[in-house]
């Protein structure tokens, strides 16, 4: 029962009739995971394609065909999330011309679409939550390059619009990592931090974009960033004294030209006000 070594198959009975299932209930479908619970503990976990054997390999690679086709015909709603799937070459080689790829990309919803390249990110932030082991269950992983990507969604209708909107700005601010702290005292803290790629994919809407983000209006660029402290983007935020922006994040995110200030995420145990409070000094509690 090694977490790491062990066998898993595709259930041929579960991939003939798992579309034609939810395509009953396309009216009402946000979210749809797809994958097995490991009966040892009960740990949900999506497709890895390191652990099944080529047949099944090329059995998911079909079966993500048939999601795309039902996308492209309308059996199934333009904004429903699909989740656990991911293309058999993504642990094994990078082919950029990859067609079961290259068919999600033109077919799925382009709000799932745009964050192809960057799922790794999103799914970092549910690793914490429930009993989930596996941090490769949310979203689609495909083995395309970010620049092929972005390349099918200027060629889908409204592809340009959303890449270079605001609304996407926004929602790349909420894409910080969430890490779940407990400390001595067992108080639960959660702590934001933004990796490389969260960064380029902001710095990239900067340079891109024709709006100009230093004026965007500093309330609602701070409530962006405080999303990512949410488990979910449909939860709410934790209560403020909970909550730690890193240091190193605040400053990549100034040095962008965003709006914000030290005192928008700094907590009361970080600041050292002066005489009157004329003035204060901080001491970033994290890194």
């Amino acid at each position: 029962d090694d977490l790491e070594s062990y066998d898993c198959h595709l259930d041929d009975d579960t991939l003939t009739r798992a579309l034609p299932f939810l395509c009953n209930f396309s009216s009402c479908l946000e979210r749809v995971f797809l994958g097995g619970r490991r009966p040892s503990n009960g740990q949900v976990e999506g497709y890895k394609t390191d652990r099944f054997s080529v047949e099944d390999d090329m059995k998911m690679n079909n079966f993500i065909d048939l999601f795309s086709g039902a996308f492209r015909a309308g059996a199934l709603p333009n904004n429903v999330w699909i989740a656990g799937l991911s293309c058999s070459k993504e642990t094994r080689m990078h082919i950029n011309t990859c067609k079961v790829c290259r068919n999600a990309c033109k077919s799925f919803p382009l709000s799932s679409v745009v964050d192809f390249e960057d799922i790794h990110v999103i799914k970092k932030r549910y690793r914490f939550r429930a009993n989930l082991f596996d941090d490769d269950i949310f979203g689609l992983n495909v083995c395309l390059k970010r620049t092929e990507i972005e390349e099918i969604i200027l060629g889908r209708p409204g592809g340009k619009e959303l890449l270079q909107s605001k609304a996407r700005f926004m929602t790349l601010l909420g894409r910080g990592v969430r890490h779940v702290v407990i400390t001595d005292d067992d108080k639960v803290l959660y702590v934001v931090k933004y990796d490389d790629a969260v960064l380029g994919q902001i710095n990239r809407f900067i340079k891109h974009s024709a709006m100009d983000v230093t004026i965007f209006p500093p309330d609602e660029v701070i409530e962006a960033i405080r999303r990512s402290f949410a488990a979910d983007e449909r939860d709410p935020l934790p209560p403020r004294e909970q909550c730690y922006l890193a240091e190193s994040s605040f400053n990549a995110l100034k040095e962008l030209g965003l709006p914000i200030e030290e005192t928008d995420f700094l907590n009361e145990d970080e600041l050292c006000y002066g005489y009157k409070n004329s003035y204060f000094s901080c001491d970033w509690r994290f890194y």
